[in-house]
């Protein structure tokens, strides 16, 4: 299995990111080894009637939770990021501590589109730069509700792998699918969510985001030179889908690393307008 010194060796210009992935690794141990408590507390009754009725165990768009826990570990976050960019941390800190429901704001506006294109963000925590970049905030804000989820990932995972899931959001967290693998020798496509790492199978020729299967709309790019890694795109709603081929990359490979690590691939499908 690759490790984090064998990326940074292989894509040292991503260095940066893989020594931010490597200290929010450690911050989620040292977090997950306490009792983290059901945020969601979700019973498995009402567990078991939202899967069979298509809805995921959790939507942070529509229902209010308790986020004092994940709001701790966000300003914890932010101190790692602070070494990558003080000012902008420093900053999201101070604004945290001045609105006590501006982190409560920020998770609607990541779960909820709708009110996400309505609002302006309050904060940007953002690297500058003309290359491809990795959204600080963002990311630092998915990370942070990543062990609750995951947790009630764990506690339903006997539901969930029974599951028969045909939609494109995730079935734990409800958000889009994050990453494609490929992962068998036939090819078999299966969609990733970097929210709570839960994997689900769905059809490699149909487009995750509007549903469309004519062969027309669906295409793949690659960038020469790294063919393990491409961009799996729909014409039809300019969409794309980053996908990981496990059979050329190694069936261990670690999707949130790899998704670190090609960020030349969004930048490119920027550039050729998709989003």
């Amino acid at each position: 299995m690759k490790t984090l010194a064998d990326y940074r060796a292989e894509l040292p210009h991503y260095g940066d990111c893989i020594a931010l992935l490597n200290s929010v690794r450690e911050l989620r141990k040292r977090y997950r080894e306490n009792p983290l408590g059901d945020i969601f507390a979700l019973l498995p009754s009402a567990a078991a009637s939202r899967l069979e009725s298509g809805r995921p165990l959790t939507d942070l768009g529509r229902e209010k939770h308790d986020l004092q826990k994940p709001r701790a570990y966000f300003l914890e976050l932010l101190g790692i990021a602070a070494f990558f960019d003080a000012e902008a941390s420093s900053r999201l800190r101070l604004e945290l501590n001045r609105d006590a429901e501006l982190y409560g704001e920020m998770v609607r506006r990541l779960f909820n589109p709708e009110v996400r294109e309505a609002g302006s963000q309050k904060t940007e925590a953002n690297p500058a730069g003309e290359e491809a970049q990795l959204d600080l905030t963002t990311w630092l804000l998915n990370e942070s509700l990543k062990p609750f989820f995951i947790a009630c990932r764990e506690k339903h995972d006997s539901r969930l792998r029974g599951l028969s899931w045909a939609q494109s959001r995730c079935p734990v967290c409800s958000r889009p699918a994050s990453l494609g693998l490929i992962r068998n020798e036939n090819g078999t496509r299966s969609l990733f969510c970097l929210q709570c790492d839960w994997e689900w199978p769905f059809p490699r020729l149909q487009c995750p985001f509007c549903g469309g299967r004519e062969p027309k709309d669906l295409a793949y790019f690659t960038v020469e030179g790294d063919e393990k890694r491409r961009v799996d795109i729909c014409r039809h709603c300019r969409r794309y889908l980053k996908t990981f081929d496990a059979r050329k990359l190694g069936a261990e490979l670690s999707p949130e690393l790899e998704n670190l690590v090609s960020l030349h691939l969004d930048l490119r499908a920027a550039v050729e307008g998709y989003s």
